[in-house]
């Protein structure tokens, strides 16, 4: 890929041969591309501001040439190459020569979203909606191709000087069916799901993106993320601790979107939104959800959802918890009266315990109604 051209100019940018990249002293042209300035560097490449034919992009070739540096810079490339969304950024090349691999870019004129919260502290609500409902629509494309994004925050959101958002940085996105069951740590911190932080034992999908863009929306209406400290801080925090509600840090906080944060900010992902679409309808309808809010308390979240799960995750380690259910079920079926109460920490699975046990006993023929407790303010 890539074009044919034999030159490359860079000047003293090899150490020696097999050793990491040395920053370059000269960087003029990259094939037929001429070298502005550097924009930007990060853990994976350095971003340069290039030229063709009069018109501006963005060019990121790789710091270093170890072997983890290199994967992640092909994923990335390949992955913005069979990408087609206007949220997401549009790849224009991709090229290896002369061991230094580059992919060319559109320029974006803007800056980060992170660079935006430090700047301003937070985000007007209106502009938060419409970054997410942005970042959502971007990442629809992504799980269509069957990709997790799986790195989905303020920093890795740019808006454009026009106001528009794009979704940037897919070095850690990876296929569904492969990264699933992998047993590390792969993001950051502060806007990982549980799953994916590998505190809680269940796979990833596409319901982990879900939760870094509600993470990601509560930090532009607050300034911060929704758990702050150390690593092994905010894993324990994000293990024991039900998300803060966003208006204890922005009362201005219309009720809608805060019941739509908690939401995505649930421990077990059956808990959450199940799809982007979802998500969406109910971004679209935030007068109506305040109104239902007001009225009796419900929300009514996810009405539209739909879940896009290549394969049910499989239920295991709660056999003693389903036995017990069945018991009550099959003496409430023999004629006895009883309640049982399923209780537990968000996260724990009570969720797809009752789902799991409605599935089996479907074909009892009896009216099963499902609801869940709420706690109300007097």
């Amino acid at each position: 890929m890539g074009h044919s051209s034999d030159k490359f100019y860079i000047t003293h940018f090899f150490q020696s041969a097999g050793q990491v990249l040395a920053e370059p002293k000269v960087l003029e042209k990259i094939n037929n591309y001429t070298v502005i300035r550097k924009i930007s560097e990060g853990t994976s490449g350095t971003v340069h501001l290039v030229e063709l034919d009069g018109k501006n992009f963005a060019i990121k070739i790789l710091k270093k040439m170890d072997d983890d540096a290199l994967v992640r810079f092909r994923i990335e490339s390949s992955t913005l190459a069979r990408l087609k969304h206007e949220n997401l950024v549009k790849i224009h090349d991709i090229g290896e020569l002369n061991g230094v691999s580059y992919l060319v870019m559109d320029f974006l004129d803007g800056r980060s979203v992170e660079t935006a919260i430090l700047e301003s502290g937070k985000l007007p609500q209106e502009t938060a909606i419409h970054l997410v409902m942005s970042v959502a629509a971007g990442l629809t494309e992504l799980h269509k191709n069957n990709l997790i994004h799986r790195d989905i925050k303020p920093a890795n959101i740019f808006v454009l000087n026009s106001g528009e958002f794009r979704l940037i940085d897919l070095g850690l996105a990876g296929d569904v069916n492969q990264i699933k069951s992998e047993t590390s740590l792969t993001g950051t911190p502060m806007y990982c799901s549980p799953e994916q932080s590998r505190i809680l034992k269940r796979d990833v999908d596409f319901r982990s993106d879900l939760y870094s863009l509600g993470a990601t929306l509560f930090t532009v209406l607050t300034g911060r993320p929704p758990f702050v400290g150390t690593i092994s801080e905010i894993l324990q925090q994000n293990a024991s601790r039900v998300a803060p509600d966003v208006r204890e840090l922005n009362p201005e906080v219309r009720p809608a979107t805060a019941s739509i944060i908690a939401k995505l900010l649930k421990k077990d992902p059956d808990d959450r939104y199940q799809s982007i679409n979802g998500l969406l309808f109910d971004l679209k309808r935030l007068d109506e959800i305040d109104r239902l809010i007001k009225s009796n308390g419900d929300a009514q979240l996810g009405k539209m959802d739909r879940a896009t799960l290549t394969t049910r995750v499989k239920f295991i380690e709660r056999t003693n918890e389903a036995e017990k259910i069945q018991n009550v079920w099959d003496e409430i079926l023999a004629g006895k009266s009883g309640a049982l109460f399923v209780s537990g920490p968000s996260g724990s699975g009570k969720s797809r315990l009752c789902s799991e046990f409605i599935e089996k006993n479907k074909n009892d023929r009896i009216l099963i109604l499902r609801g869940k407790c709420q706690f109300l303010n007097r």
